[in-house]
């Protein structure tokens, strides 16, 4: 199935056919160390899982770039132990089967020197084709003002693909509550103008992020999510939910 035009999702990344690119967001490689400083015991596996997933998505699919769509280290004030080896050889693995771009997020101010040791530069957005990819913690005037996006790209973008609010829905049926991972279609402004805006969640198998039913966005390229469709990614697949508006209508009714 197609998001958009173009736009392909699989498992919680985005494949572009025309440009021959996967965009994943929001990896946070660390996350595994920062819980268990804090007393919060997860299983060592975040690495394995992220190499098993992507293993699987470039043998599906014709790749010659990948796209990390910001935060893709954890911490915000230092480079945990995790971080330097992990995001390391994650990028060396990712790198003996695809070029690789990377695009800042609000996690990643400590990410360059990681990075150099590959010779990978940090950008704040990347067009390929006629998609444009921000992380999504800042407006798009924000960052043609700081020289990180230029005027023309943003000309060019047909749809703006982003990461940043690791949307999810918790759906219940007053027994049982699950969280599954989500992607939110919608638009986004600038000026007068309206542009075809996706959502990707989390890449992070241990992080699900935002429930878009009960909580507000995070960043501000989005007023709010019931402005935006919900495919919900349950079992491997994504399937079509419908508008976040009116299963935020359900979930109140119910709940009354």
């Amino acid at each position: 199935m197609e998001l958009l035009p173009g736009l392909e999702p699989d498992g919680a990344a985005l494949y572009l056919p025309a440009s021959k690119a996967l965009v994943l967001a929001d990896l946070h490689i660390g996350y595994e160390e920062e819980k268990r400083n804090r007393g919060v015991l997860l299983p060592a596996a975040q690495r394995r899982l992220f190499i098993d997933e992507i293993e699987r998505l470039l043998e599906k699919h014709d790749v010659e770039l990948i796209v990390l769509a910001g935060d893709v280290k954890h911490e915000f004030g230092r480079i945990s132990q995790q971080e330097w080896s992990g995001v390391l050889g994650f990028l060396r693995r990712l790198q003996e089967r695809a070029s690789v771009e990377v695009i800042a997020g609000n996690h990643d101010n400590l990410l360059a020197p990681i990075l150099a040791k590959e010779s990978i530069p940090l950008v704040k957005s990347i067009l390929l084709g006629d998609v444009l990819v921000v992380h999504g913690d800042a407006t798009l005037s924000e960052l043609i003002e700081s020289g990180d996006l230029r005027k023309e790209d943003l000309a060019a973008a047909r749809t703006i693909a982003m990461g940043h609010e690791h949307p999810a829905l918790r759906l219940t049926d007053g027994v049982r509550t699950e969280t599954v991972k989500c992607f939110l279609v919608g638009k986004a402004r600038h000026g007068r103008r309206s542009v075809p805006l996706v959502v990707l969640p989390s890449f992070n198998p241990l992080s699900y992020g935002t429930d878009v039913l009960r909580e507000r966005p995070l960043g501000p390229l989005l007023r709010a999510f019931g402005d935006f469709s919900a495919f919900a990614l349950v079992d491997g697949k994504v399937l079509a939910f419908g508008s976040v508006e009116t299963l935020q209508r359900r979930e109140r009714a119910f709940i009354r």
